[in-house]
């Protein structure tokens, strides 16, 4: 249960702290963003990792039967297929946030790390979440997050890319 818990507050702790360092920093008069961004899109990797390593302990140490929580308020369950589905996202957000970390800085960095993040965060929420209503309400919320990344090169193609993304 904890390990699940941890699974979904580590991407919105990664936000957090990346949007105060980036807060911190103007405030100081820091003279150069793009550092800041790329310590946001190193701590969004670290922050991958760190639930890639927690999913694979959830993984061994599956529960035999299902074991339900909550979060939030929210009631979850946990079984072995959620475990291999939060494993599964978190190899491929792992792999997503190596990529941020060595591709070029993007232009608009910290919204992007912030929709990385967000988008890691409504996806690990799915597999475990035991109301249809809410599962219905964070498969959306995926589907919206997912439109602001491919909107993120804030180009006429791009915009036009996502537009017709969110309508089909």
């Amino acid at each position: 249960e904890n390990l699940a818990i941890l699974n979904i507050v580590i991407p919105l702790a990664v936000i957090v702290i990346g949007n105060s360092v980036q807060r911190l920093r103007r405030l100081q008069g820091w003279r150069k963003p793009q550092d800041t961004d790329r310590w946001f899109e190193a701590l969004t990797f670290a922050g991958s990792l760190a639930c890639l390593f927690l999913s694979v302990a959830l993984v061994i140490n599956v529960p035999d039967q299902s074991l339900p929580f909550s979060f939030l308020g929210i009631d979850m369950l946990l079984d072995a297929l959620s475990a291999y589905f939060i494993f599964l996202v978190n190899i491929i957000a792992a792999f997503a946030a190596w990529n941020a970390l060595t591709a070029p800085p993007a232009k608009r960095s910290l919204f992007f790390n912030n929709s990385v993040n967000l988008f890691h965060f409504t996806m690990l929420l799915v597999p475990m979440v035991d109301n249809l209503v809410v599962l219905w309400i964070a498969v959306e919320a995926t589907t919206l997050v997912s439109t602001l990344l491919v909107s993120i090169q804030d180009e006429k193609n791009s915009w036009e890319a996502a537009w017709k993304y969110l309508i089909i």
